[in-house]
């Protein structure tokens, strides 16, 4: 049992073994960037005392994981993958999470009206570059600690509320088809 799983670079990982659920029960920080991973283990969310999630550059498609059962994660990071199918509601109404980062999975989309999303921790949101429509309304009271929104490489329909201008230190909207901007935005 450890608390740290790191693995760079090694093109053959295309997959963890089933055990290591049961067997690395401790984890704390998963850290997998530049494989070629394909799928997950079953029941990771049994990992209940996951805080870090980095899997970065790799292929998975999905990403079933109910991270609600892992109640200290504050960092999941999915960038650069292939994710079309994922728990919505999982992430989507996590209480810990600050940094969400989803970027560059080119068909991930926003859960539907399916989902009241509501993340009280999320500061630092990237979404850039997956090239969707974007119809959710990031306001104060889904986002209340939002500060970092990077939504660069999507069709925003909906503009990001008036009320976040104080809270937000930056702002990605480029590649949007924006035409015109707020004037609450000066």
């Amino acid at each position: 049992n450890c608390a740290l799983l790191k693995i760079e670079n090694d093109p053959t990982l295309t997959h963890l073994p089933n055990r290591m659920v049961d067997e690395m029960n401790g984890l704390r920080k998963v850290s997998i960037k530049n494989c070629n991973l394909t799928t997950l283990p079953a029941n990771m969310e049994n990992l209940i005392e996951m805080v870090d999630f980095e899997v970065p550059f790799n292929r998975l498609d999905a990403f079933d994981v109910d991270v609600s059962k892992w109640e200290k994660l504050v960092r999941l990071m999915l960038m650069y993958n292939n994710i079309k199918k994922y728990n919505e509601k999982a992430i989507w109404t996590h209480p810990n999470i600050v940094s969400l980062v989803l970027n560059d999975n080119i068909g991930l989309e926003m859960p539907g009206s399916s989902v009241t999303m509501k993340m009280q921790s999320l500061q630092y949101f990237g979404y850039q570059n997956n090239t969707v429509n974007i119809n959710t309304q990031f306001d104060h009271l889904k986002f209340p600690n939002l500060m970092f929104l990077y939504l660069n490489g999507n069709t925003i329909k909906i503009f990001p509320d008036e009320l976040l201008k104080n809270q937000l230190r930056d702002l990605g909207i480029g590649r949007c088809g924006l035409l015109v901007l707020p004037s609450y935005l000066s």
